[in-house]
């Protein structure tokens, strides 16, 4: 009957995920036992027992507080979020490919690989390397107009 059951971490956390948060855990434990010997001649079992689950503990606050802030993934979409308003979009993006007459291709934004479209209103084609600027996003499709263009 256990052999149906499996834990499946959701995608968003991968497997170097878990081993960074794993090392800081480690880490952090490491230091608050550390710590705690410096304090305390000889701490008993319990003291020390406490000591590595607060390092633990606060080692992976700390890394996962790290990733959420310094992640490259501020672009993607909340969940059940479909569109965005173009107001305030300062986005750039790098074009990776595409784009050559068609009106479809593919950028780069903050390490993140998207799909892409060339604005409705623009004329001119994007090439490879080329800066492009993020107008707007439907779904997991960013909007995009040439750099050169926005004035």
């Amino acid at each position: 009957m256990l052999g149906h059951f499996r834990l499946v971490a959701p995608a968003r956390f991968s497997r170097a995920w878990w081993l960074f948060m794993a090392a800081a855990g480690v880490v952090g434990a490491n230091i608050c036992a550390f710590a705690l010997f410096l304090v305390s001649d000889e701490p008993d079992r319990f003291l020390i027992l406490i000591a590595v689950a607060f390092g633990l503990a606060v080692g992976d606050i700390l890394a996962a507080t790290y990733m959420e802030i310094f992640a490259p993934t501020r672009v993607t979409i909340g969940p059940g979020e479909s569109r965005t308003t173009t107001e305030g979009v300062r986005e750039t993006a790098i074009v990776i490919d595409g784009f050559d007459g068609e009106s479809s291709g593919r950028v780069r934004v903050r390490g993140e690989v998207w799909r892409a479209r060339i604005a409705a209103e623009e004329e001119s084609g994007l090439s490879p390397g080329e800066t492009a600027r993020i107008i707007g996003r439907d779904g997991l499709t960013l909007f995009v107009r040439a750099e050169r263009d926005v004035a």
